[in-house]
């Protein structure tokens, strides 16, 4: 009978240090995944923002330099070469600019839901360590009443 109540006793002991070993490993977990999808939603940021820059600026260059000419005397329409060179160099920004904005703004997009995901879980692992008792889910247990006639 005393082994029995020893058997019983650390049963009954460890059940509570396993559910809050395994709280707290969620919840670094999840830290860990939050830091990362906080990093590619700076990376996404830095993305769209450069990629937005370059597209708008090389369209800027790019319609000054080739697609306007200067008169240089009543009558004669000549295009300046240095303006001809920015247009060009705007026209190569626009067509790097537009692939990175493509690719900043879906990175930006997943890292933010992501970033999302992992709060609420680091939410629910909160609420499991400070009751680790708590088997039930995060919403509890419901009771409606319907009064209709």
């Amino acid at each position: 009978m005393k082994i029995l109540s020893l058997y019983f006793l650390i049963t009954i002991f460890s059940v509570p240090i396993g559910a809050q070993s395994k709280s707290s490993l969620n919840q670094n977990i999840w830290n860990y995944k939050l830091m990362k999808a906080k990093k590619v939603q700076k990376t996404g940021i830095i993305l769209t923002a450069i990629g937005g820059v370059a597209t708008i600026g090389g369209s800027v260059m790019a319609n000054n330099g080739l697609f306007r000419q200067y008169p240089s005397t009543p009558g004669h329409i000549t295009k300046d070469t240095h303006s001809s060179i920015g247009g060009v160099v705007g026209l190569g920004l626009m067509i790097v600019g537009i692939p990175i904005t493509c690719i900043g703004v879906p990175t930006l997009s997943f890292g933010t839901i992501q970033k999302y995901r992992a709060k609420k879980k680091i939410q629910i692992s909160l609420i499991n360590i400070k009751s680790p008792y708590n088997c039930t889910s995060i919403n509890g247990i419901g009771l409606k009443y319907n009064f209709t006639p």
